[in-house]
């Protein structure tokens, strides 16, 4: 019956997430894996298979990318997503492990919500984390669309809007299953507290800044739609590019800035390629800076060849003044890991050279301000996310989500770029080749949007607020919290049962 239980959980957490969109079950979803939990003979396999469900769930794309375009072989797909969701599987089967210790020794207290949300918390923290990590689908991404709650994101950040949503489905849990004790008094009212404070912060933030007037600059924003088996296909490349063109201009935009999606130039943009030429007759005529994704090469001393997915920025005479190479690179997407080394055979199944890590952790200067930028894969971690903006006026993602079709992963790649918004209290320009583009405010409120495989531009204004959050500020202060939470808990617990067999 735990096993039950653990899948009806995961189907119902995983149906709080985009692109589903059922987002109040996200206050429910763990109840049943809580049950499920305390009643299992062995919990950390019900929490491992609850890991199964909802990764394969989330990851379902993984065999669209390898039978579409990564590998010669189709069948890897499907194993690969298995092993994938396997590992991530690990991560919660330990949380499971880890609250029938809690519990046991805590009888439902206040302070065992504290623990079990900062256990959850801190596996969340660690998942993104270790070997390169993959935060992907982490449980505050369920809530953002409530406003008067996802505020807090700018102080605690996602992880720390997970902790409130672990500790909301705990406290239920306690009141609709477990008996009543007097230590559970304090239970309630700190979970009344917490959903207080978080309402109450989440409203004056947006009361307050809502009555605020900033500096704003015209941007339009271009998606061109490129089926990914043409982008680089040279009987397509004039027309391709011609598309971005073209949809850059309007009679209503000039001297703003213009952005376009990640790769967007079918070229080596330091190569002498006739395209640039193209390009910068554009931005001249109408006077504008252009963010465009860009590929460049640099020959290296012992004579080989580095290469970079990066951002561009073209001023309004075309030429170069800064750019942005990405630093958090795909694992066996831009880069085989350990190539040379542990994995050898993996490199004849991975098309294309690999790419180097960019170094610079900053923010893009454009005669508009500063561009907090980052790309693809790079919106998925908070922590890169706020170093490389945190000198920044504006934020801006840019894309190539062609990769996965019509899967549900573009939706969810769009919600974790839409947190990095609210974690850094700054306008996000979300730029994608083939969707979703978007422009979200500092509160994570869609301005306008294009939708998914269409092709399309808008125009919008952008404000420029320059102030920073706590969160950009200190993004690991409550990850670090969540551990050490964990670790005392753990040492608590662990003295606990040690006392009781002494007395024994």
């Amino acid at each position: 019956m735990s096993y039950v239980f653990a899948i009806l959980s995961a189907l119902l957490t995983i149906a709080a997430f985009e692109p589903l969109g059922y987002h109040w079950l996200a206050w429910i979803a763990l109840i049943p894996l809580l049950v499920a939990i305390q009643i299992a003979k062995r919990p950390f396999v019900t929490g491992f298979l609850w890991g199964v469900v909802f990764f394969t769930a989330s990851l379902h794309w993984i065999p669209h990318i390898f039978n579409t375009y990564a590998l010669s072989n189709h069948l890897f797909g499907v194993p690969a997503m298995l092993l994938l969701s396997a590992y991530l599987a690990i991560f919660p089967a330990i949380f499971a492990w880890g609250i029938r210790q809690i519990v046991t020794s805590n009888h439902h207290s206040l302070w065992t919500a504290v623990q079990v949300a900062s256990l959850f918390v801190a596996l969340e923290f660690l998942r993104g984390t270790l070997f390169t990590g993959f935060p992907w689908n982490l449980l505050g991404y369920s809530v953002l669309n409530f406003d008067y709650i996802s505020q807090v994101l700018r102080v605690v950040g996602v992880y720390g809007l997970g902790f409130i949503v672990v500790f909301i489905n705990y406290t239920l849990y306690v009141l609709l299953v477990k008996s009543f004790r007097p230590n559970m008094t304090y239970l309630f009212l700190g979970c009344g507290a917490l959903l207080g404070v978080t309402v109450f912060y989440s409203a004056w933030v947006i009361g307050v800044e809502e009555t605020f007037e900033y500096d704003s600059i015209p941007v339009r924003v271009v998606q061109g739609n490129i089926d990914q088996f043409q982008k680089w296909d040279d009987e397509y490349a004039e027309a391709n590019l011609e598309r971005h063109i073209s949809l850059s201009r309007h009679e209503d935009f000039s001297s703003g800035l213009l952005v376009w999606p990640e790769s967007a130039l079918p070229f080596f943009f330091n190569s002498d390629h006739p395209g640039k030429q193209r390009v910068t007759r554009l931005v001249r005529e109408l006077q504008s800076t252009l963010i465009t994704g860009a590929l460049f090469y640099e020959s290296k001393e012992d004579g080989t060849m580095s290469y970079y997915n990066s951002a561009a920025v073209l001023d309004a005479e075309g030429q170069l003044v800064d750019r942005y190479d990405k630093i958090h690179l795909v694992p066996f997407g831009e880069y085989t890991p350990f190539k040379e080394t542990l994995l050898p055979f993996v490199e004849k199944f991975v098309m294309g050279e690999d790419y180097s890590s960019g170094t610079q952790w900053r923010a893009l200067q454009t005669p508009h301000g500063r561009a907090g930028t980052f790309i693809c894969f790079e919106s998925i971690f908070p922590e890169l996310v706020a170093r490389v903006t945190r000198e920044a006026d504006f934020l801006v993602n840019i894309t190539n989500d062609a990769w996965f079709g019509e899967t549900w992963a573009p939706y969810q790649h769009l919600a974790m770029a839409r947190a990095r918004a609210i974690e850094n209290g700054k306008f996000l320009i979300r730029n994608s080749n083939s969707g979703i583009t978007a422009v979200y405010d500092q509160f994570g409120r869609v301005v306008e949007h294009i939708p998914l495989q269409s092709s399309g531009a808008f125009s919008v204004d952008v404000d420029i607020i320059p102030r920073i959050t706590l969160f950009n500020r200190y993004p690991y202060l409550f990850p670090v919290f969540a551990l050490l939470v964990t670790v005392f808990g753990a040492m608590d617990s662990w003295r606990g049962r040690r006392r009781k067999k002494l007395s024994l």
